[in-house]
């Protein structure tokens, strides 16, 4: 799933590997029709890491420079 625009809609676990909790209605990951349950493996092409900051670190950097929806 390529994301365009932020914020994305989701929650996640707090727990890797990261894990779709909800997606938000009317959100950007709605639209591009992702669903909870899901696991984020890669971001960028690059595998996720195995530690919960460093996760979020990867998942927030790539998710910084996105225009607003």
């Amino acid at each position: 799933v390529v994301f365009r625009a932020k914020p994305l809609g989701l929650d996640f676990s707090k727990s890797t590997p990261l894990v779709v909790k909800a997606v938000k209605k009317d959100s950007v990951a709605e639209d591009v029709a992702v669903q909870s349950q899901w696991e984020v493996t890669h971001v960028n092409g690059e595998e996720m890491p195995t530690d919960l900051r460093e996760a979020m670190t990867v998942l927030l950097k790539a998710v910084k420079d996105l225009p607003p929806k």
